[in-house]
């Protein structure tokens, strides 16, 4: 039951709410006798709920109805598409969904996957409650084997994603020390890079002082990168979506082994720049690059070359530096893997073409 993922993959304490099961059934995830049998364990809520638990035979007919009803009576309004309730709840799914589907052990099988479709390479989010054994207490027996898996399978470790972020000064030095360790990790696997966010912004720091505050966190952890052979590259993303003030943090930084991950959907998405401006700005730090596509502030996947994000452009000023690292795709609870993984890379390569 996708209900129980759902609460399974979210934070610990955040139950499944009315907004997340009317989302799921808009989108074939839940179906009426799983709904029915959440409702039923919160029929104290009312008649509307008690009323939808309740419904069989013909009266199914009316399900949808009687869910909108039992939504509205709960929480005063059925979420609709466009909404930031529907927004929140369909990304939660996506997320959920996400960390389920990457939560296989990163075994032969699952390495020919991306064989298979013609991909060269692989990213473990690591600290994600995944299953693929790539983490920061895998002992040393088991990366030599991870590292020796990976090498036979014929692909790459791109890098390593951590989640770790350094803007908030509540947080930031045990980030660094995580940050540490993953670095440690990712050059006994064999992996080049780590991700890392700039994260929220702690409360009452101004800009310049969280450009400050990140780049001390990201030159404190220069010298275990350089020891471990490994670039550790900030994301365009969070709070952190303009490239000018991830340029700021490189300026600052000037070290060979910090770099930039330039998500191209993100600075263009947000309003901060054109697809040339943002290029143009973190051109001399881009070491690694995410891409998919999409429209809207909620952020619906489409097909690459479908949405609003401009590839052909990224591609193109890409072949103009000779950039040589990954283009990455990250896709988060989308379509079937095996529908838009040989799609995606197949309108990649033919940019690259042209």
């Amino acid at each position: 039951m996708l209900l129980n993922m759902l609460e399974r993959q979210s934070r610990p304490g955040r139950a499944v709410g009315w907004d997340e099961v009317v989302v799921g059934y808009d989108f074939a995830l839940v179906g009426p006798s799983d709904i029915q049998a959440w409702a039923r364990t919160r029929a104290w809520e009312g008649p509307a709920c008690r009323r939808l638990a309740d419904l069989e035979g013909a009266g199914l007919e009316r399900f949808e109805a009687a869910l909108w009803a039992a939504a509205t009576e709960a929480t005063g309004k059925a979420p609709r598409p466009g909404g930031q309730r529907w927004a929140r709840a369909q990304d939660r799914w996506r997320v959920a969904l996400l960390m389920d589907a990457l939560a296989a052990p990163l075994t032969p099988e699952a390495l020919a996957v991306a064989v298979r479709y013609g991909y060269d390479g692989i990213e473990p989010r690591i600290d994600a409650g995944h299953q693929h054994g790539v983490e920061r207490d895998t002992d040393a027996t088991a990366r030599a084997a991870i590292r020796e898996a990976v090498a036979a399978s014929g692909l790459a470790l791109s890098w390593l994603a951590t989640s770790c972020c350094f803007a908030d000064p509540a947080t930031s030095e045990a980030q660094v020390g995580i940050a540490r360790e993953a670095l440690v990790l990712a050059g006994d696997v064999g992996a080049p890079c780590i991700r890392i966010f700039g994260g929220g912004i702690g409360a009452g720091l101004d800009r310049s002082a969280a450009i400050g505050l990140v780049a001390d966190a990201l030159g404190a952890l220069a010298a275990q990168a350089v020891a471990s052979g490994v670039m550790v590259c900030m994301e365009t993303h969070d709070s952190w979506c303009d490239p000018r003030d991830v340029a700021a943090v490189m300026a600052r930084v000037n070290h060979p082994n910090i770099a930039v991950n330039w998500d191209i959907m993100h600075p263009v998405r947000m309003g901060f720049c054109t697809m040339d401006a943002a290029f143009d700005i973190l051109r001399p730090w881009i070491r690694h690059i995410h891409f998919h596509d999409g429209s809207g502030d909620a952020l619906t996947l489409l097909p690459i070359g479908t949405g609003e994000i401009d590839h052909r452009t990224a591609v193109r000023r890409l072949l103009e530096i000779d950039y040589a690292g990954f283009l990455s795709g990250e896709w988060i609870g989308w379509e079937a893997y095996d529908i838009h993984l040989p799609r995606e890379l197949a309108a990649m390569r033919a940019y690259e073409a042209m």
